[in-house]
């Protein structure tokens, strides 16, 4: 957003007098060019950007992990690497209802009984009861 015009919050703006400038150039030349004249500057990138970026490649950015329910992908880690203290992704996250019996059984205390009776009232599911985006 180009911020060169003094405007009230709410206002509609004018053209920016930056876009002829930037349109002449790509992205990452836009970037180097603002940083080479000592702006801090960082190109807003898409997600298939992010997976190609080679900066965030070299560093090692993305984990892969393996689901038994949708093979092996790789996903965001984390924004910083710390030298005493390794981050990472150990396991994937649970699936819809994975750990009821552990949470409800183990931690609670409930019996297999009493876990199979929430299911069959509705109070514990095994899969979202309506489906995603509704």
């Amino acid at each position: 957003m180009c911020r060169s015009r003094t405007t009230s919050p709410g206002t509609a703006r004018g053209p920016c007098p930056c876009r002829p400038w930037t349109r002449q150039y790509t992205k990452s030349e836009v970037v180097q060019r603002l940083q080479e004249g000592g702006i801090a500057a960082g190109p807003v990138l898409s997600a298939k950007e992010l997976f190609d970026d080679p900066h965030l490649q070299a560093r090692g950015f993305f984990e892969t992990c393996d689901r038994p329910q949708a093979g092996t992908h790789a996903y965001y880690g984390r924004p910083m690497q710390l030298s005493k203290t390794p981050l990472g992704t150990y396991r994937p996250a649970p699936c819809f209802g994975e750990h009821h019996a552990y949470v409800f059984g183990e931690l609670l205390g409930l019996s297999t009984h009493e876990i199979q009776t929430l299911s069959a009232e509705g109070i514990l599911a095994e899969r979202p009861l309506t489906p995603m985006g509704e």
